[in-house]
């Protein structure tokens, strides 16, 4: 051997120490949300929230869930929850009573009531009315679990005659029964309310404004049991203060604060120090935004960084690009300019593409709608409104009240003293999504597929599977597994995950709530028609007398085998025809074509299937 080919052999086998090396084996790998987003290739340890690649897939609109993308459809579906209201006003979704279904919480100011509607489950869903109490000038609201006992807890302002911020914990039960306690007992002319960890201490906090005086305010929740409540101003001096949020806006690991002020016609941030007792830094995004009433916070243009929604009472809805630098500079772009009235706005993915879309609702123009963000630089904006005239809409929440994979909007109508959802959008027919590499680590032992989902008539939900001991090259996918499934052999140390979702019903989608791949399932037979295809395998390498080779075809076709040496010659032709779908071994004895013993050195094999080529080194010791 000479000293170049020694170098190579050397080479050889520290890659192949290398590629050995690893961790512990993984038990099972399982994957519950894919909400982080698609690009993350691996291999990977954990799927933790992220994947590899989609389409057709909504990931984003419900995290913790994969259903079919959708489209705005046509004619959206009005369903009524309540019409006898007066001054409906105030608006949330949650699954109040935790039976895995989202229910809507209301207020109407002059019919001084705040109630929760059960939602039945149904299809569509029926409503059962529950009055959680009977505040006099119940407007805002907000659901969230306040004191961490996993229940939806009620947080509410009240104006005139009251002028108060409440807190309604849920303490369960059948019925649910409901306690009360005051948050603060002057507090005037609040209108939206919102929660959020301000201080970073594991407990949510309130967050409210104040109109009359142009107040922004936290109260601290102090973690204990009854709740003391702090009260933090952030700012006295932002007038006509109707609405705040908040968020990292910076990307530095503290909340900070985004409002809207009706009087000054201005969009505010609050940067937040992070200290413990936090001193706030006001900057303006925006000065002249007349009327502004309503602001939200999420990553509108998918850049990595968090922006502003906001929509104003002559007519505009905007949003605002984080350009970040310091101070942050903000660049308005204009989505609408038909939005009279403007009085409240969300951002949900309505057609679950992965980008946020924005609802607002519409007092003076009787309407709610949603804007579909068509991405692009600038964005390119659609608006679908809903049902028209929707005589004085005041608020707009999203969720899937119907639990069929997309978004609903959840509205309220002042003037017609009602609550309704709506079905907005139609299912995609098909759509795919491809899991990150997992690496189980040597030793690991993957013989099953197990997953928890919903395929309503009209739709199928299948997976297909590949794996081998190389992360550059897993082969070709599996037949399609339509139900959990023993492997006919263990997947090898990496592997990958296909779903596949179809339906041929443009009103329902086949729905994943989570994945595991793990040891066998006791009492499933393994099913003989998955097979997982293999990449090019060698064992023992280096080897003396024998190496044997791996590969696997999920479908039949033309395979050629060949062994070269370092300078591209054709050694030795090991396979050269048709194969069925199975796997298979084939042994090379460190001879040439003429049955010569090959001279020890590196070579190299490469394998061609499926109109695909995969070369893999050996080390041929002497």
């Amino acid at each position: 051997m000479t000293p170049k080919s020694l170098r190579f052999a050397l080479f050889a086998g520290a890659v192949l120490l290398v590629a050995l090396a690893g961790g512990a084996p993984a038990d099972e790998a399982l994957q519950t949300d894919w909400s982080g987003g698609g690009g993350v290739p691996g291999p990977v340890l954990d799927w933790e929230n992220g994947f590899w690649t989609s389409a057709g897939i909504s990931w984003f609109a419900e995290p913790g869930r994969l259903a079919l993308s959708s489209s705005a459809t046509v004619s959206p579906v009005q369903h009524l929850i309540n019409a006898s209201y007066e001054g409906a006003i105030g608006i949330g979704v949650g699954d109040i009573d935790l039976d895995g279904d989202l229910d809507v919480v209301g207020t109407a100011q002059t019919s001084a009531i705040l109630s929760w509607w059960e939602n039945d489950g149904g299809d569509p869903p029926s409503w059962t009315e529950h009055i959680i109490g009977t505040p006099p000038g119940a407007a805002g609201v907000d659901v969230a679990d306040i004191d961490g006992d996993g229940r939806l807890d009620v947080v509410l302002t009240m104006v005139a005659p009251r002028n108060r911020v409440v807190w309604k914990r849920n303490q369960g039960g059948d019925p649910i029964t409901w306690g009360s306690e005051v948050i603060d007992s002057d507090w005037r002319d609040a209108w939206e309310i919102s929660t959020g960890d301000v201080d970073g201490d594991g407990n949510l906090d309130v967050m409210c404004t104040l109109w009359t005086y142009g107040n922004v305010v936290w109260w601290q929740n102090d973690g204990n049991d009854p709740i003391a409540w702090t009260k933090h101003v952030v700012d006295n001096g932002l007038a006509g203060a109707h609405s705040v949020r908040g968020a990292d806006l910076d990307g530095d690991g503290d909340m900070d604060l985004a409002a809207a002020g009706g009087t000054a016609n201005k969009i505010v941030v609050y940067w937040s120090d992070g200290a413990d007792t936090i001193t706030w830094t006001r900057q303006e995004v925006e000065a002249g935004f007349t009327g502004a009433r309503s602001v939200w916070i999420g990553d509108i243009d998918l850049d990595g960084d968090l922006d502003i929604a906001g929509i104003c009472w002559t007519s505009d809805v905007a949003w605002w690009e984080n350009d970040g630098g310091d101070p942050v500079v903000w660049t308005r772009q204009t989505v609408s300019t038909t939005a009279y009235g403007g009085h409240a706005l969300c951002l949900a993915d309505m057609n679950g593409d992965g980008r946020p879309d924005i609802l607002g609702a519409c007092n003076e123009a009787d309407k709610i709608s949603w804007w579909e963000n068509g991405a692009g630089d600038p964005i390119v904006w659609t608006e679908h409104t809903l049902t028209t005239p929707y005589e004085g809409a005041i608020s707009v929440r999203a969720g899937d009240l119907d639990g069929d994979g997309d978004l609903d909007p959840v509205g309220v109508a002042w003037g017609g003293d009602r609550f309704d959802w709506w079905e907005a959008t139609e299912f995609d027919s098909s759509g795919e999504l491809e899991s990150s590499i997992y690496d189980s680590g040597i030793g690991a032992s993957m013989g099953s597929i197990d997953w928890t989902g919903t395929e309503p008539p009209g739709t199928s939900l299948r997976f297909q599977v590949r794996s081998s001991n190389d992360p550059g090259d897993l082969g070709g996918w599996s037949g399609d597994i339509t139900s959990p499934a023993n492997f006919p052999n263990p997947l090898d140390r990496y592997f990958q995950y296909r779903v596949l979702l179809e339906t041929t019903d443009p009103d329902k989608s086949p729905v994943l709530d989570d994945v595991t791949l793990g040891p066998a399932l006791a009492g499933v037979t393994s099913d003989v028609g998955i097979f997982i295809g293999a990449g090019l395998e060698a064992k023992p390498n280096p080897f003396r007398s024998e190496v044997v080779l791996s590969f696997g075809l999920p479908v039949a076709g033309p395979v050629r085998l060949e062994v070269f040496d370092v300078t591209g010659r054709s050694v030795r032709r090991l396979a050269d025809t048709h194969f069925g779908p199975g796997a298979y071994r084939l042994a090379w004895d460190g001879r040439d074509e003429r049955g010569l013993q090959a001279a020890p050195g590196l070579y190299w094999l490469r394998l061609e299937r499926e109109g695909q080529g995969q070369v893999l080194g050996v080390v041929l010791l002497r």
